[in-house]
C-alpha cells in the first residue's frame, strides 16, 4: 500500500449544483481526506491531468456553449483557472493524445477534437476535427454521439465509441517530431444494434479490450491485433435492465475488470480476466446513486467511486484475494461528482 498521501481532482456537474473542480488528498491507511482547492468552471463532466501534475484540463458539457478549460495546480493542491477554449457540442470524454496534444469526444458533436499544448501548459485552439455521421435505431441514435475514447496498447491507434452508431471508430495516429499528433480514420468495428458503446478500455498484456455498452448494459470482450477488434465474448452487466451502464476499468495487476451501472441496480460487476481475456463475474458490490464513474488507485487498494445523484464518494477496498470490493463506510462527501483523476 502507497505511504504517502494521494491526491485527486474531481469534476462535478454544476448545472446540477456542483462546484466545478476539487482538488483532494488521501490517506490510504486512515482514509483521511481533506479538500485542497476548489475552482468554478462550468460543468466540468471529464478530466485528466499532465503528467507533471502541474495542469488540469476539463472538458465544458454544455451544448453550444461547451469547451475546455486549463488550470494549474500548484504543489499544495490549490486551483487557478487559466484558458477557456471552444469545442464541439457536449465533450464528455479528455485524454492525453501525445505529450502535447489532447484529443476530447464530443457527444453531441459526434466527433474526435484535438487540441495542442504548448510549453507552458496552455491550450491552442482547435487543431483537427473528425466528425463521424453513424446512426441506430434507438430513439437516441439518430446521430454519431462520440461517448470515450482510448489509445491501443501498441501505440498506433484511437479507438472512439459512437454511442449513436453502434460502433468502435478506429484512428491511426500520426506522430509529429514536435510532440503533437493527427488522427487519420482507419476503419470501424460494429456491435449489435441498440447496444449503445459508451467506455472501453485495455487488458494488462495488450491482447484484449472491454467495452461496456450504455444502452444495453453488456459488457463486451474484443481480441485486439494491430489496429482491429474482433468479438470474443458477451455479458450482461446489469442485475436487471438499467439501460445506464457507467464506466469500465481493469485493475492494474490486470487480473480484475470493474464495470459500473446506473438508475436500477445501481453498484459496480467485478470479473476475473482469464488468460484468454474471457471474464467471470465474481461479484457485484451495490453502491449510491447513479455511479457515472469510478477510479482505481495507482497501487491497486483502493477503488473511489463518484456516486452523482447521493452527492457522495465512495472509498472500497480491493480484496487482493479475489478483486470483490469491501465498502469502507469512509464516504467523501461531493456535491454531483462525475469524474475521479489521481495526479502525480
Amino acid at each position: 500500500m502507497c505511504e504517502r498521501d494521494i491526491k485527486f481532482a474531481v469534476g462535478t456537474y454544476t448545472v446540477l449544483g456542483g462546484e466545478g473542480v476539487l482538488i483532494y488528498s488521501l490517506n490510504p491507511r486512515t482514509l483521511q481526506t481533506e479538500c485542497l482547492g476548489r475552482q468554478r468552471v462550468e460543468n466540468p463532466s471529464f478530466l485528466c491531468a499532465s503528467p507533471s501534475g502541474g495542469h488540469v484540463y476539463a472538458v465544458n458539457e454544455s451544448g453550444s456553449r461547451s469547451g475546455v478549460h486549463h488550470l494549474a495546480v500548484d504543489e499544495n493542491g490549490a486551483l487557478t483557472a487559466c484558458q477557456t477554449v471552444a469545442s464541439g457540442a457536449d465533450p464528455c470524454h479528455i485524454l492525453w493524445l501525445s505529450t502535447r496534444t489532447l484529443c476530447i469526444s464530443n457527444y453531441s458533436g459526434g466527433s474526435v477534437e484535438l487540441f495542442d499544448i504548448a510549453a507552458d501548459g496552455s491550450l491552442s485552439a482547435s487543431a483537427q476535427t473528425l466528425t463521424f455521421h453513424e446512426c441506430g435505431t434507438s430513439p437516441r441514435q439518430q446521430s454519431s454521439h462520440i461517448h470515450f475514447c482510448a489509445i491501443t496498447p501498441d501505440g498506433e491507434y484511437l479507438v472512439a465509441d459512437d454511442l449513436g452508431g453502434d460502433c468502435i471508430h478506429i484512428l491511426k495516429i500520426e506522430h509529429h517530431s514536435d510532440g503533437t499528433a493527427r488522427l487519420l480514420r482507419h476503419g470501424k468495428t460494429a456491435v449489435h444494434p441498440e447496444a449503445g458503446p459508451r467506455h472501453i478500455c485495455f487488458g494488462a498484456d495488450g491482447r484484449f479490450a472491454y467495452l461496456i455498452t450504455e444502452l444495453s448494459d453488456e459488457v463486451m470482450v474484443f481480441g485486439y491485433n494491430g489496429g482491429a477488434l474482433s468479438l470474443i465474448q458477451t455479458l450482461t452487466a446489469a442485475p436487471t435492465p438499467a439501460h445506464a451502464s457507467g464506466h469500465i476499468i481493469v485493475h492494474p495487476n490486470g487480473k480484475w475488470l470493474y464495470a459500473s451501472v446506473r438508475r436500477t441496480g445501481d453498484g459496480i460487476a467485478v470479473y476475473h480476466i482469464g488468460d484468454d481475456g474471457r471474464l467471470t463475474q465474481v461479484g457485484y458490490t451495490h453502491t449510491a446513486l447513479h455511479p457515472r464513474h469510478f477510479n482505481i488507485t495507482p497501487d491497486g487498494s483502493l477503488l473511489l467511486c463518484a456516486c452523482r445523484d447521493s452527492d457522495t464518494i465512495e472509498v472500497y477496498r480491493i480484496n487482493p484475494a479475489d478483486g470483490t470490493l469491501l465498502d469502507t463506510l469512509h464516504h467523501i462527501s461531493v456535491a454531483k461528482a462525475v469524474c475521479i483523476q489521481f495526479i502525480d
